[in-house]
């Protein structure tokens, strides 16, 4: 008995004694505590407010003009004509005697099936 009456001493004196003391010293300090908890609050508030905000706002800019410049790139870029692009894929344009310049008037060459095969 004596045994379990040292274990109850000891986990009152270890784990419960000090959870009480810091309990009354909240009690007993709780309002002091919450205005400097407020305060600290303000001032983490203040600094953020302060030296973030700036810094994301320059960010956001650079990201912005970083963008708008891209689609001004992509604005700028010659555009390449079906012409072009049929006579790099290797398939020739034979324009009617109209002499229309036209995609209507455009007639293509004819391949034979092993140049399709290629491909």
């Amino acid at each position: 008995m004596k045994r379990v009456g040292y274990g109850a001493l000891l986990l009152l004196v270890g784990i419960l004694f000090p959870f009480l003391i810091w309990v009354a010293l909240f009690t007993a300090i709780r309002e002091t505590l919450l205005r400097v908890m407020r305060r600290v609050a303000w001032a983490a508030l203040g600094l953020l407010t302060g030296i973030l905000f700036p810094l994301l706002i320059w960010a956001g800019l650079g990201v912005a003009v970083r963008e708008w410049m891209r689609e001004r790139m992509l604005q700028r870029r010659p555009r390449r004509t079906v012409a072009e692009i049929l006579a790099a894929a290797g398939l020739s344009i034979q324009w009617e005697a109209t002499g229309d310049k036209s995609l209507a008037a455009a007639a293509f060459a004819e391949l034979p099936v092993q140049k399709f095969r290629n491909f």
